[in-house]
Order: structure tokens, then C-alpha cells, then sequence
């Protein structure tokens, strides 16, 4: 059964992005030499890894940084990391959100048993994982279509650029 990987990470004052796990190790933090780059003054210049483990799946490792990282609430403490699950809950300092997902035959995405506000994934066939656009972020939490209509009816980020991928596509950064 073959599998792949993505992160949804949402800092503060900008709208989710999906990044698709492709590396053996994705280094995260504010430094220019990351594989993902989190201009957040709360990520350490090099904050955190992820690492492809034996088994297929990744982990997660603290570099040391000086906020943390700490997946479904537990600090990462051990120097080895710590092993991710469909659906972990991820926070990177005390402001950056996230959520780990995991892509089984290249169908579809699997939906966590939990739900998370701040990273909710949605059902992508692998033809949308695949884009030649290196990455597009996420639309605004309101359906900007919706004109007067109320907040409750907020939508999901991620499944909003799925159902304009027609129009523009939807974008990933490939890590």
C-alpha cells in the first residue's frame, strides 16, 4: 500500500498551506536554508525536522529551539523525536498550528477521528496532489462569494482551493 505525506501549517495572520512530504528530511524554521520557512518570530532559526523513519512514516524532532514543538499537547523531548500519526495535532512554538496527514494509495486522504480548527484536511484524488504550480496559499476562512452572508457558515480553507482547482489549482510546496 503505497503512501505519502503532508503537513498543514497555519501561522498567525496567514491562511493555512499544505505542504507534501517528499524529502528524507524537512528541516522547519526561519532560516532561508529550511525546507519550510516560518517567518514567525516565535520559530527558532532552526526549529525543527522531520525526519522519514524506517518504517515509511516521519518524525518529528526538536532542534533545540527556544519555544518548542509539541505534538497533540506533549513536548517533544526526546533527541530521537517523536513518531507521527494521521491526524497529529502539531504546534510549533506557541503560535504556529498544524496537522499531519497521511495520503494511502494515493486516493485519498484519510480523515483524523478528531477534528482540529486550525487545519482541517479534505478528500484530494493524487491527479490534485500532483500540480505544476509550486504552490498557491490558501483562500481567506470566509467563502469570499458568500457576500453578507454570516460567519457560521465559514468554510474549510484546504476544500475551498480543492473546489477552485478547475479555475486556478490548487498549489503545494514540495518538501
Amino acid at each position: 500500500m503505497a503512501k505519502s505525506f503532508s503537513l498543514i501549517l497555519s501561522a498567525p495572520d496567514t491562511d493555512p498551506v499544505q505542504y507534501r512530504l517528499t524529502g528524507e528530511r524537512v528541516g522547519i524554521g526561519r532560516s532561508e536554508e529550511n525546507r519550510i520557512v516560518l517567518d514567525v518570530k516565535a520559530i527558532s532559526s532552526r526549529h525543527g525536522r522531520l525526519v522519514k523513519s524506517d518504517s515509511g512514516g516521519y518524525r518529528i524532532v526538536d532542534l533545540g529551539s527556544t519555544n518548542g514543538t509539541r505534538v497533540n499537547g506533549q513536548r517533544v523531548m526526546d533527541p530521537a523525536g517523536v513518531a507521527l500519526k494521521h491526524g497529529d495535532r502539531i504546534l510549533l512554538g506557541e503560535t504556529v498550528e498544524g496537522q499531519f496527514l497521511e495520503v494511502v494509495d494515493g486516493n485519498s486522504v484519510r480523515l483524523p477521528k478528531r477534528s482540529n480548527p486550525a487545519a482541517h484536511p479534505v478528500m484530494v484524488s493524487a491527479s490534485e496532489i500532483e500540480s505544476d504550480q509550486p504552490w498557491i496559499p490558501m483562500p481567506n476562512w470566509l467563502d469570499p462569494s458568500a457576500g453578507d452572508s454570516d460567519e457560521d457558515e465559514a468554510i474549510n480553507p484546504v476544500a475551498a482551493a480543492v473546489a477552485r482547482q478547475a479555475g486556478g489549482g490548487v498549489g503545494w510546496r514540495e518538501s
